[in-house]
């Protein structure tokens, strides 16, 4: 399969059935090589495709009206990018790609097709990319950022890959603390 990121990632939320996991294989038939830094998508830009990043990492962000960048979240492999698209006709945010980056573009009407014929796929697909753009803002609902911290830690369990955070120190990748938390009160 093209992109097994993805459907593995599908995956951990439902059981794929044969045309689930055919219709996960047609998202990933065609691919786009990013260089790093390449902008795939600016704010404003129309709309008419969606991705999923098959290699590398993005970020999304939106310019603020000073000039400076807010980022919204950070894209790993098997995440889907640009799912404005099936609500709005403009791009709401900026994808780059923040290291060299392969994504698998596909129309917005597969995706409308998808709801109609795989709705439980559809439905997996959006609460996933939901999640992850949710789990960028924990802990910080009093800012429109997440603090750097959380930030730092979200990259690094997301990645699954050894960190060194900026005070020179390491780090290994683990959970976020509101993760480690809520399961360390667990009782059992």
């Amino acid at each position: 399969m093209p992109d097994t990121s993805f459907a593995a990632r599908i995956g951990d939320l439902i059981v794929l059935t044969p045309d689930e996991h055919a219709a996960l294989v047609r998202l990933g038939e065609r691919q786009r090589r990013l260089r790093r830094n390449a902008i795939l998508l600016s704010e404003n830009d129309r709309l008419t495709e969606l991705f999923v990043l098959k290699e590398g990492m993005m970020m999304s962000y939106v310019l603020l009206d000073d000039g400076r960048r807010q980022i919204l979240r950070f894209i790993f492999p098997g995440d889907i990018l640009a799912t404005p698209a099936l609500a709005y006709a403009k791009s709401p945010e900026t994808l780059m790609a923040l290291t060299d980056a392969v994504v698998c573009p596909f129309d917005r009407g597969t995706m409308a097709a998808m709801f109609a014929t795989t709705p439980r796929l559809a439905a997996a697909i959006m609460a996933r990319d939901q999640a992850e753009r949710v789990a960028m803002t924990t802990g910080s609902l009093r800012s429109a950022a997440p603090p750097p911290r959380h930030a730092w830690r979200r990259c690094c369990w997301r990645s699954a890959t050894a960190c060194v955070p900026a005070t020179g120190g390491s780090a290994t990748a683990s959970p976020p603390a509101s993760r480690r938390r809520r399961s360390a009160t667990r009782p059992g």
